[in-house]
């Protein structure tokens, strides 16, 4: 929440850019995360409105270059706030907790709580235990 406030994001505005973060590879995840998330065709039209005017999407629902770098913000700052447990875990530590969470990570995915494809570029294959 932090790193959204930060830009100004609300949570449905912060989907709409998710999604449209990876437009320049050909991948288009807005309308997946839309359905997903659950969000209102109001309160979706008046985010994407709003971002608009802020000159972070096109006409299109695209990432402008100022949408781009402001989502980027968001994501390294995101990184950076987030980076704490995993320090304090360290690599073995982090390697434990995998294996601890392998089998609930592999029932969520099993029972559709994670979309594929999905904003964060992960294939199923790394979200099912190994």
């Amino acid at each position: 929440m932090v790193a959204l406030a930060a830009e100004e994001l609300d949570g449905c505005a912060a989907n709409i850019t998710m999604g449209a973060s990876d437009a320049a590879t050909g991948t288009f995840y807005s309308e997946q995360l839309h359905g997903f998330r659950g969000w209102s065709e109001n309160d979706w039209a008046g985010a994407a409105a709003r971002l608009r005017e802020r000159g972070w999407l096109d006409a299109d629902g695209r990432l402008t270059e100022l949408g781009d770098s402001g989502r980027r913000r968001v994501e390294e700052r995101t990184d950076r706030l987030a980076s704490g447990p995993a320090e304090a875990l360290g690599e073995a530590g982090c390697e434990r907790l995998e294996t601890l969470m392998a089998g609930l990570c592999d029932r969520i995915v099993a029972g559709g709580g994670f979309p594929f494809p999905n904003p964060m570029g992960l294939s199923i294959s790394q979200a099912v235990a190994r």
